[in-house]
């Protein structure tokens, strides 16, 4: 389903974003975060205002763990929360075509923000905790060092250490090979 299929006459607006929102709603219910990013992005294409489009967006982009996407998109409609603060009753009327987001949703986008703040750290740390394990397996690139190969680092070891590194070998290997197994259903 695109943009383009709700037609291209005066009411797309009225009918396609309002149905394209609950959609997105839909599938944050049903857990189907990126459903609900791609229905996002064609109810942006119609409207790029549509404020709970850009929020569904953002909330879903922080279960999908894209964190800097989503921080981007929520600093945002942080931003929207003051720009109109003189608005007369005509500009109230034609706001609300705006598809504004509600009261409640508005107070949890520093929530979110938060979130998407923290997950970031969390997702950095682990990659860095990752890297250290690496280099620690097979040795660090330097620059002004020539990189001992992994038997080298091994004959260093003290046997203690050894012993150790040998054990944590074995008990990777046991639990990869306990994993489950994606079983293949044929048809």
């Amino acid at each position: 389903m695109t943009a383009t299929d709700f037609g291209a006459d005066g009411n797309t607006q009225e009918l396609a974003i309002p149905v394209l929102c609950n959609l997105c709603l839909c599938c944050i219910r049903l857990e189907e975060w990126h459903k609900c990013t791609l229905f996002a992005d064609q109810a942006l294409k119609i409207d790029r205002s549509c404020e709970k489009a850009i929020f569904r967006k953002g909330l879903s982009l922080i279960k999908l763990g894209e964190f800097d996407d989503a921080i981007q998109i929520l600093k945002s409609m942080d931003i929207r929360e003051g720009i109109n603060c003189n608005e007369t009753q005509d500009d109230l009327k034609n706001e609300e075509k705006t598809w504004k987001l509600s009261d409640r949703d508005r107070q949890r986008i520093p929530q979110l923000l938060k979130e998407a703040y923290n997950g970031r750290k969390r997702h950095r740390e682990i990659l860095s905790r990752q890297k250290e394990s690496l280099q620690r397996a097979f040795g660090s690139k330097r620059e002004d060092a020539v990189v001992a190969a992994p038997v080298e680092e091994l004959k260093r070891m003290s046997f203690i250490e050894l012993v150790l590194f040998a054990w944590e070998c074995l008990v990777k290997l046991f639990l990869w090979l306990l994993r489950p197994k994606n079983k293949i259903k044929s048809a």
